[in-house]
């Protein structure tokens, strides 16, 4: 389990560094800030990241996320936690097997078995690192794997391993027990079967329109096998199938499916599927699903779950409406905020802009309308969002809902940063440049600076009637003629990153990777404050209030004039960075490295 920021060795620590730290070098202000009651609190989402597997106990969920472990949620997935005591959360739980009414099992670096459903795992043994799939009954464990290394059967709850090579296939994408039987679904080779623990093996194809397996489960006395055409059953123990295809399409791919009584749940590329009668029919159930491509199902009681590469998602409208549920696993690289919508550049496996208009409970995805890969930076200003991607800048003057791409001589390029005032726009590229806009971002021309194109832009800031831009390893740059011509700032330092600005009045702070500076004078001189040696990635002005985004410690604060900075990280997962710093009048939002988006009430 997380260990959380405010423990008490830690708060010992804080008290000493407030002790030890120094007084500010620009002058000898004692003024202490009050810190914000109250702590972060998670919001859901944005998005969750690849749920490649799914299990439900009651309002007890579990979901195996790819590349970060196993998260439990005792509350119907109002709130998660992972034991990374256990299962690293690098790794990516491919399956959750429930044996009996308090034994589970999961794989991804090791076997993992759980006797409270999931809240703690412990290792039980090492298995090959090419494990793909896992069944598991009361006398018999199995694995399959890809490559040449078939499968692995214990019968002594895996401290001991016989391993077979079944006929075929180079992938055991799925397997599954009945009895002493074991069947593995494989690609190209379709259905294998064995009745003596894995020594001989006969194929099960009769009736199979493809001999690619995606997923096989035996459930009572049927046997049902998903397929890249079709999904199909079996009551004769796999000797014979049949195409279950009254309102699936021959030619659909089944990835995955969960059962519940006479129920069944069909996932594929293209959405969800339900059956109220054992697959005799079928209905589609992907309602309002942002993410189609779906990799997981579960049935919770009545209500759905998917598991999508943008997350995990709950219907309470048997498939008509979809809800996502928030796994505190999303990176955030950039956010922005117009009062009304907060918006959010974040993903884990994939990537995109989402925007919530209620304190992060919801939040809508706009990844269909938005065909970038990798959206680093966003912007809003005068009713136009941008988000600067690995392909250009995209433009959207309805919230998000439609995008697009900016052309001239930016198109194409890699961006890093956005700065927007009215119809003037600047844009930093990753290596090829400096671009300006006048013409809120349809058409660019590239800006010449003192710099090589390999100090590229991190950040822009328009400020009164000067622009800031502060560089990769290339110091300030700054300009009074509306960006027509540009110098570099000789009292900031050139061997950092420049990564944000802030402003109140003529006080000006620009956030670097080492530390947060100052200027009182809108930027003829600067100092550095006490908040040193931190990689700072973001900062804002909440009133008086200044707040810095920080590698690895979470938030700092201060407020305007003063010369001490407090940390406050209660609530936040311990040893967080946060990346980035939003309002929406009320809260506090903070975009973290792998955690989502937290909250902070501000009074």
């Amino acid at each position: 389990m997380r260990k959380f920021c405010l423990n008490f060795p830690f708060l010992f620590l804080l008290v000493l560094l407030c002790l030890v730290f120094p007084q500010c070098k620009k002058n000898s202000d004692t003024v202490i800030p009050v810190e914000l009651p109250g702590d972060w609190l998670p919001t859901n989402g944005p998005g969750n990241g690849l749920v490649v597997s799914l299990a439900s106990f009651g309002d007890v969920l579990l979901a195996g996320v790819s590349g970060r472990g196993m998260y439990h949620s005792p509350d119907a997935g109002s709130s998660w936690t992972c034991d990374t005591s256990a299962i690293p959360n690098n790794t990516t739980p491919i399956a959750v097997v429930q044996v009996n009414d308090s034994a589970l099992y999961t794989v991804s670096d090791k076997l993992y078995r759980s006797w409270n459903k999931g809240k703690e795992w412990h290792a039980v043994s090492n298995i090959s690192a090419y494990t793909i799939s896992l069944a598991v009954n009361e006398t018999m464990i199995v694995t399959g794997t890809e490559g040449t290394q078939g499968i692995s059967v214990s019968k002594d709850g895996g401290q001991s391993w016989n391993s077979h090579i079944p006929v075929g296939g180079n992938y055991r994408n799925s397997v599954a027990i009945s009895g002493q039987n074991i069947f593995v679904g494989t690609s190209g080779a379709g259905v294998y079967f064995s009745s003596d623990s894995g020594l001989h093996w006969d194929a099960l194809n009769s009736g199979l329109g493809s001999l690619d397996i995606q997923c096989l489960k035996t459930v009572g006395s049927l046997l049902y096998a998903g397929t890249l055409k079709g999904l199909y059953m079996s009551s004769d123990q796999g000797r014979h199938w049949i195409l279950l295809n009254n309102g699936l399409s021959q030619e659909l791919k089944i990835s995955c499916f969960a059962f519940s009584g006479n129920s069944i749940l069909a996932g594929s590329p293209n959405g969800i599927w339900v059956s109220r009668n054992n697959g005799t029919s079928w209905a589609a159930a992907s309602g309002n699903l942002p993410e189609t491509d779906v990799q997981s199902l579960a049935f919770s009681g009545l209500n759905f779950l998917a598991g999508t590469a943008s997350g995990l998602y709950v219907s309470t409208s048997q498939g008509m409406l979809w809800d996502l549920l928030g796994i505190p696993v999303t990176t955030v690289n950039s956010m922005c905020s117009n009062n009304l919508v907060v918006y959010a550049a974040a993903g884990w496996n994939t990537q995109s802009v989402y925007g919530t208009m209620d304190h992060g409970r919801n939040w809508n995805i706009f990844k269909a309308q938005l065909p970038a890969h990798a959206v680093s930076c966003i912007a809003f200003s005068d009713g136009f969002l941008a988000a600067g991607t690995d392909s250009g800048v995209y433009v959207s003057q309805n919230s998000g809902m439609s995008w697009t791409k900016s052309s001239g001589g930016i198109a194409g390029s890699d961006i890093r940063s956005i700065g927007m005032n009215g119809p003037v726009w600047f844009a930093g590229t990753y290596s090829t440049g400096f671009f300006g806009s006048q013409d809120h971002g349809f058409t660019w021309n590239k800006i010449n600076t003192p710099l090589p194109d390999n100090n590229y832009v991190y950040s822009i800031f328009f400020h009164g009637s000067a622009i800031y831009a502060g560089t990769s390893h290339g110091g300030m740059l700054v300009s009074q003629d509306s960006g027509k011509t540009w110098h570099v700032n000789s009292q900031m330092p050139v061997n950092t990153v420049i990564s944000s600005f802030a402003a109140k009045g003529s006080t000006i702070y620009a956030g670097t990777f080492n530390g947060v500076w100052e200027s009182d004078d809108n930027g003829l001189t600067w100092l550095a404050t006490t908040l040193e040696n931190q990689e700072v990635y973001n900062m804002i002005i909440v009133g008086n209030y200044v707040f810095a985004a920080v590698k690895s410690w979470g938030v700092f604060g201060t407020t305007v004039g003063s010369s001490r900075w407090w940390l406050f990280c209660s609530g936040l997962p311990y040893y967080t960075t946060v990346t980035s710093i939003a309002t929406d009048g009320s809260l506090l939002l903070a975009g973290t490295k792998g955690f989502g988006v937290w909250t902070h009430r501000l009074n």
